[in-house]
């Protein structure tokens, strides 16, 4: 599933770059499958950097997914011809990924990834909550709370 539509890439960076970067018989046209080959490879980076959180296909998606999805699919279509804008935008999504990877971004809408016992996984919907692994201890020389 992608991330991103066709139509979403024209929205965000101009119908003239698509066609720059999908029409490669040089006829004018974009070529069938060339853009959505991009944006599907795009979309399954980001659904191995969101899965170790995430329940993937991510649904619905977040604008910032989508975000993320267009620059790699961007520089992806650009090959060597990566304009130093794309080499950025490429760059700051690697980063949002890592962040998501680190849950140092949160996905709003999209359900956290549960692993149970047994080693299936599952998910669930709304707010996810952690307990923290450190405990609390007495500081010393006090031997009692109350």
């Amino acid at each position: 599933m992608a991330y991103a539509s066709s139509a979403d890439f024209i929205a965000a960076f101009g119908e003239t770059e698509w066609l720059q970067l999908t029409d490669r018989d040089l006829d004018d046209v974009s070529d069938t499958g060339v853009g959505d080959a991009a944006l599907i490879a795009a979309s399954d980076t980001v659904d191995r950097y969101a899965s170790a959180i995430y329940a993937v296909p991510l649904s619905p998606v977040d604008a910032v997914v989508k975000s993320i999805t267009l620059a790699l699919a961007r520089w992806d279509l650009s090959g060597n011809a990566a304009s130093e804008r794309t080499t950025e935008g490429y760059k700051e999504a690697n980063k949002r990924l890592s962040d998501i990877a680190a849950k140092r971004l949160l996905l709003s809408a999209a359900k956290v990834s549960t692993a149970s016992s047994d080693g299936t996984t599952g998910s669930s919907g709304g707010m996810a909550y952690s307990t923290p692994s450190d405990s609390f201890t007495a500081a010393p020389g006090i031997t009692s709370y109350l």
